[in-house]
């Protein structure tokens, strides 16, 4: 069966039970593909999956770790082709009044009934049988079809299924007796986790329409696989290369990396130590041009990696891969169609400009430091396993795809890589600090400017406790409030055609178009041009009112599936989020609904 790759990577990965287009029900057993590992950056992959994995205990999850397994063990396929079964194998009579259901127990004895009768009718009265579409799933990862029971009296044969709409009140009965065999709430399930209050573990009853029933557990990052990408995540200082890059002090990875290959000047000075050393100079009295010269050449540098220093967990954050991802996606040689709003009112023409500088005077008026437009966003949407019941590693059992005899007995990762249009945001670390000292999450501090407020709240992440939490949960609610706030009917996309991106300890995000097409309509680009000012004013609008009030807002944390909710582009299922905290903010920016 042909299906698109995201199509395939949402719905019909191997254990996906399905309606086919030809009316019948299918579960799928296999996908195949062609190997893309030339085109991911594999070992960033593998990273990714193997922290996306560690977040189940170590109990519940049935796929191995690439840290511990190695490379070798997986491999990644484009979705191409997929291979089904006719599942569940339970059948039962189209005609009401009889419903009597036969069970096979594999397609082949389907198929051969089919061919002694002519094709799949029922014995009492000849009418046709179509699938029963229930089957029962666990959290554990099992899947078996709805058990039919048999009548005390009658056996099998007569047996059929009162179907009132509601697996509560739905039950087993027989035609010939009228005999009530059983209802059909309850499934157990030999797994023993997971159990209920009584201490026994069920299964739950699902339709072939519910989602439920299978999650695939996907993965979206940056994919980025340039060889000075890959040169700056094998490189021993690639966290002061990164922070360097956060910071302004180095621009060009390329420059950072070869100046920390050369090595630092050892006889340059700290700021620290030369306005000690320049007083000693005056005192000498020393001219002026003299002094200039000597700090020429052992002075601190105000631009470049020699500039960048800080604490050993600060350097530690920045050599994360999102930093990591960060730096690569906002260097000058990463994105090369990349464009700012500041950019775009310094190359429009003067009756746009004023237009243009309005609406980034709305934008940092909310907090935002930089909003950028690119239609070369490279994005990898992998799905590393699956789940059943519950999306949450608190919940549910990991599941690998992997099969015997199947993959080269390898784990595959099925993965499409495209290049996508994007909207990347940069919150102001000088207002994100300082809302958290209002607050007295962080020291009152008068910083002085961008640079060492972002230093300071490097620092904050890296200290852990509730102030990173609450910068954690800030920078992602924001994410979803900027990405549900282009969810206007303006925009061209809606919210489930679109997905995130987030590094929350760059305090930046990204929105990007999750439809993994080659192609792209521009509609950032017009958005950014035309709409940035209507934009904001939709964001407090989508921070401040949600359809379920009064309900959503005296929920805790502050959020729902009519306000911050993804349908499917979060990684984190919609977990850490809170309108409160985004309205908290915006209020210290001065902005009211």
């Amino acid at each position: 069966m042909q299906r698109s790759r995201s199509q395939t990577i949402y719905r019909y990965l191997p254990g996906a039970v399905f309606l086919h287009e030809d009316g019948f029900i299918a579960k799928t057993w296999k996908v195949e593909g062609d190997r893309i590992e030339h085109r991911v950056n594999k070992k960033a992959l593998l990273n990714a999956v193997d922290s996306a994995i560690k977040q189940w205990p170590e109990e519940k999850r049935k796929i191995p770790l690439p840290s511990k397994a190695g490379p070798s063990e997986f491999i990644v396929l484009e979705p191409a082709e997929v291979k089904w079964d006719v599942w569940p194998s339970t059948f039962q009579c189209s005609d009401k009044n009889c419903g009597r259901v036969r069970r096979f127990f594999n397609a082949d004895q389907v198929v051969s009934y089919a061919d002694a009768h002519g094709g799949l009718r029922c014995q009492t009265c000849g009418r046709r049988m179509e699938q029963l579409p229930y089957f029962a799933a666990h959290a554990c990862g099992s899947i078996k079809e709805m058990y039919t029971p048999a009548c005390k009296n009658c056996g099998r044969e007569h047996v059929y299924l009162n179907d009132t709409g509601s697996f509560e009140t739905s039950s087993w009965r027989c035609r010939n007796c009228g005999y009530h065999i059983q209802s059909t709430r309850f499934v157990p399930c030999d797994c023993g986790d997971y159990p209920n209050r009584s201490g026994k573990s069920f299964m739950r009853l699902y339709t072939v329409r519910d989602r439920r029933s299978h999650f695939p557990q996907l993965l979206s990052m940056i994919n980025l696989d340039s060889d000075q990408y890959r040169g700056l995540q094998s490189h021993p200082e690639r966290g002061r290369a990164s922070l360097a890059s956060y910071l302004g002090d180095e621009p060009s990875l390329a420059r950072a990396l070869r100046d920390l290959d050369a090595g630092a000047d050892s006889q340059r000075m700290t700021p620290g130590e030369w306005e000690e050393y320049e007083k000693k100079l005056q005192d000498m009295g020393l001219p002026g041009e003299d002094i200039a010269a000597i700090r020429e050449r052992r002075g601190p540098v105000e631009i470049g990696i020699e500039r960048t220093d800080a604490k050993v967990e600060v350097i530690e954050l920045a050599a994360g891969r999102l930093m990591l991802e960060r730096a690569a996606l906002l260097d000058k040689s990463g994105l090369s169609d990349r464009k700012s709003l500041q950019q775009a009112a310094e190359e429009a023409g003067e009756a746009d400009r004023e237009v243009l500088m309005d609406a980034l005077k709305a934008a940092q008026a909310r907090g935002v430091e930089s909003i950028s437009v690119s239609l070369q966003f490279p994005v990898l949407l992998a799905a590393f396993g699956y789940t059943r019941q519950a999306k949450s590693p608190k919940a549910s059992t990991l599941r690998s795809f992997a099969r015997k005899r199947a993959y080269g007995d390898k784990t595959p990762i099925f993965a499409v890589a495209v290049e996508t249009e994007a909207l990347l945001v940069e919150m102001s670390a000088k207002a994100v600090y300082t809302w958290l000292a209002r607050d007295g999450h962080v020291p009152p501090s008068d910083v002085q400017n961008e640079r060492e407020a972002r230093l300071r709240m490097l620092e904050v992440f890296a200290g852990g406790g509730e102030p990173a939490h609450r910068a954690r949960v800030l920078v992602h609610s924001l994410s979803h409030t900027f990405l549900r706030a282009l969810d206007d009917g303006q925009s061209g996309f809606g919210e489930s055609s679109l997905a995130e991106w987030v590094a929350p300890e760059g305090l930046t995000f990204a929105t990007y178009v999750s439809s993994y097409q080659e192609f792209s309509i521009g509609a950032f680009w017009t958005l950014m041009h035309s709409r940035v000012q209507a934009w904001m004013n939709r964001v407090e609008s989508v921070a401040f009112r949600c359809q379920n009030d009064p309900l959503c807002h005296n929920r805790s944390p502050r959020a729902c599936e009519r306000c911050l909710f993804l349908t499917f582009g979060c990684p984190q299922f919609n977990e850490g989020l809170s309108r409160e905290v985004v309205m908290s903010f915006l209020r210290h920016q001065g902005t009211t609904p």
